[in-house]
């Protein structure tokens, strides 16, 4: 018998030593009467150190009471099973682990110690945080989709989100689009601490046109991420740029970690998403820069689909504005052509009369040739088929040719003009008769924006590399807002067909792109509106080919 207990007692002790988990037992009082290997390699500590001591020793001081509810089970002869708890180990780190202790009984059945097997079940904790931080972001990802998706003004759609990302993504938000001047334009700050919000602001103002390394204008520049997972104090400095009022506004905002991600879609910047945490002090990890350039690219999405439909809204309304206005401009010359050429049928026209109502006729059926030629030109333009006959060009020549057009209606308004054309210039290589087209548009342009008694003025400027014409006036001008639009089709800085000039809106778009083909630039000033307006047009004087292009 005793020799079978002995066996019993080996095999006992093989298993013990052999368990991946721990097994330790222990008296009524907590204090260790024997500690496995598994024991050691979990906890860290040797058999030696742990028996004889109390085993609070690897409970954390806010767990102590768990030890009291253990022995007082215990000792009422009742088992603990798969507690789930936190152990300290002997570097002092917290490592989860299942519990589960059983009464040790006497011979008599009475309870004299306990056995706990401690199972460290840090892999299954990780692995359900994984997946609960899986679900939660695609949960997250899942809300922030159909906050993209339910607006298409993406302007509060993309504050909706920054209110969305916090604190859920960061303690702080901010969200920054492109402008139509590729300026970065602020649309939220959002703080788990609304004074935080107005104080980040006050630090974005301050740090104005001052672009760091990880700001938002140079991530918005070079479409790469900014991740600063633990932020320093140096790093403050630098960034403060030896304003030690700044240092002090950023050391103020207690941020501890930080990532800034482009908006990009297809390969263009739409957009800053920034993020930094400071009250949670929690550090950013690359699954949160992973998620945030996620939700940046499903928001950049947005932003281009909302941009998309803004512009085809805007195409929409620009044509029944253009179509109302083609009515009209039509319209006009076509009952003068219409009501003369009647009345000359009639015989209403004194003999006498009659060459000037043919004049009339003559020029109102120019006008709407004219327009004509002008929509056809845009419909080449638009389906690539406008060609040009590229030969040796005399630029003065043109300029002249089309000074002497307009020459009649700058008379018939009073309008001064003056012109300044270098006596001697060499060719440049282009399309006389699309070159002539683009200064007569200028010059009719300056002729009809300008009011009587004003003032042209058409210079010529020759260079070894490049020729200028330079078409200035004194007119109505352009506000600096509408600079954008100037050259678009069936734009004017007065839209509607109670405008109070004639016109398609159609000529400098085609002057544009007939310049464009010379491998040229055109371009406009304005001082504002009623300042008058300087046109320039710049021309490669070697660099076109002699050969006939198309577009």
């Amino acid at each position: 018998m005793s020799q079978h207990h002995d066996e019993l007692a080996r095999r006992l002790a093989a298993i013990v030593a052999s368990s991946d988990d721990a097994i330790v037992s222990k008296d009524l009082n907590g204090i260790v009467l024997s500690w496995n290997d598994a024991a050691e390699r979990i906890f860290g500590y040797t058999a030696a150190e742990m028996i004889g001591t109390s085993i609070r020793r690897i409970i954390p001081d806010n767990r102590q009471s768990e030890e009291d509810a253990v022995l007082e089970a215990i000792r009422a002869g009742r088992r603990i099973d798969h507690f789930e708890t936190q152990r300290k180990t002997r570097d002092g780190h917290l490592i989860p682990i299942s519990l589960t202790v059983s009464p040790v009984l006497d011979a008599t059945g009475k309870v004299i110690g306990a056995s706990k097997i401690a199972r460290d079940i840090s892999d299954r904790k990780r692995a359900e945080d994984h997946a609960s931080r899986t679900a939660q972001r695609d949960a997250f990802l899942a809300e922030v989709t159909l906050t993209l998706t339910r607006s298409l003004d993406y302007e509060q759609t993309l504050r909706t989100l920054a209110v969305a990302a916090t604190p859920a993504l960061a303690d702080y938000c901010a969200v920054d689009v492109v402008d139509e001047d590729g300026d970065l334009k602020r649309l939220a700050v959002i703080h788990v601490d609304p004074a935080k919000a107005q104080l980040a602001q006050q630090v974005r103002a301050k740090f104005e046109g001052r672009e760091t390394a990880s700001s938002a204008q140079t991530v918005a520049r070079t479409g790469v991420s900014s991740f600063i997972p633990d932020i320093t104090d140096d790093m403050l400095v630098t960034a403060a740029q030896g304003d030690d009022q700044r240092v002090e506004m950023l050391r103020s905002l207690g941020l501890v970690s930080y990532m800034s991600v482009p908006m990009v879609a297809h390969e263009r910047s739409v957009g800053v998403l920034s993020l930094a945490n400071a009250e949670s002090r929690r550090r950013f990890t690359r699954d949160d820069l992973r998620l945030a350039e996620d939700v940046a690219s499903r928001a950049a999405l947005a932003i281009e689909n909302a941009q998309s439909y803004r512009q085809l809204h805007h195409a929409n309304r620009l044509k029944d504005e253009f179509l109302a206005t083609l009515s009209h401009e039509l319209r006009t010359p076509l009952n003068a052509v219409l009501g003369y050429a009647r009345m000359l049928q009639s015989g209403a026209v004194p003999e006498e009369k009659i060459p000037q109502a043919l004049e009339v006729i003559d020029r109102n059926a120019a006008a709407l040739a004219q327009m004509v030629e002008d929509v056809l030109d845009v419909s080449r333009i638009v389906l690539g088929k406008t060609r040009l006959r590229v030969q040796p060009t005399d630029i003065a020549g043109v300029v002249q040719d089309a000074l002497a057009t307009v020459r009649p209606a700058v008379d018939a308004k009073g309008l001064h003009l003056t012109c300044a054309i270098p006596e001697h210039m060499s060719d440049v290589p282009g399309d006389p008769h699309r070159l002539q087209q683009v200064v007569w548009n200028l010059l009719s342009n300056a002729a009809k924006f300008t009011p009587p008694g004003g003032h042209i003025d058409v210079r010529v400027v020759d260079t070894d590399a490049i020729v200028q014409i330079i078409v200035s006036d004194t007119g109505v001008g352009f506000p600096k807002a509408f600079k954008p639009h100037l050259f678009e089709r069936f734009r004017q800085a007065e839209s509607g067909t109670t405008r109070l000039h004639g016109g398609l809106g159609l000529g400098l778009s085609i002057a544009r792109h007939i310049i464009e083909m010379h491998g040229g630039t055109i371009d406009a000033e304005s001082a504002g509106e009623g300042k008058g307006a300087t046109f320039t047009v710049t021309l490669p004087s070697t660099r076109v080919s002699a050969k006939s292009r198309s577009a």
